[in-house]
């Protein structure tokens, strides 16, 4: 959301509000107006998600593209679920002012999608403070169906943020892994959680 991320302390070390004005916490002064850079590279099993997604589409009752997009809050052409959740044919590519209808409903975009996992939007306080500039780069060849080149292919993750602490750590420690989060029993984030030593399991719902 455009508007969330009008203050620069979010992306730029040193500004106004950076760790709550308290000058002691904050950078040498030649890091001013600088960030800190995340590179994440993720590869990625296609043929494998696209089975997996295939089956469990089934047994909810989706189509296999409605399903994947579930996992992720957004379809292959970037609709949000939140705002197309069976039809994404009338977006015109220019909803990027949104949000979810209440903290509380999944009945659209479900709790554990991986947009509403790493920014939930609604119903999160100071919710600014742990925002990121992020892009996805993919790499590798497109995988088509059917095949099996076993060529690596994923995607490379970046962010820019004035604190890796409030901006990347948090939002894989505290929103992504958190199996609690933003409810509980929702589990992790559906497409990038992991099953790390020591995390809290319980029953999750992802898509009802």
């Amino acid at each position: 959301m455009t508007t969330r991320l009008s203050r620069k302390v979010v992306i730029l070390i040193n500004n106004p509000g950076f760790y709550d004005d308290d000058t002691a916490w904050w950078e040498p002064d030649w890091a001013k107006n600088g960030s800190y850079f995340v590179l994440r590279k993720m590869v990625q099993h296609v043929p494998e998600f696209r089975k997996y997604c295939a089956q469990e589409a089934q047994k909810g009752g989706y189509t296999q593209e409605e399903f994947e997009a579930r996992l992720v809050g957004r379809w292959k052409n970037g609709a949000p679920v939140e705002k197309y959740p069976f039809d994404s044919s009338k977006w015109d590519g220019n909803l990027n002012d949104w949000d979810y209808a209440s903290a509380d409903d999944q009945s659209r975009c479900p709790f554990a999608a991986h947009i509403r996992k790493t920014n939930p939007l609604i119903g999160v306080k100071n919710d600014t403070t742990n925002l990121m500039l992020r892009r996805g780069i993919p790499f590798g060849p497109v995988w088509k169906k059917g095949q099996n080149d076993n060529a690596e292919r994923g995607l490379l993750f970046t962010s820019y943020q004035s604190s890796l602490k409030n901006g990347f750590q948090f939002v894989m420690n505290r929103w992504v892994y958190d199996h609690g989060f933003p409810h509980d029993g929702v589990g992790q984030d559906a497409i990038i959680g992991q099953n790390i030593k020591g995390r809290l399991k319980r029953k999750t719902k992802c898509c009802g």
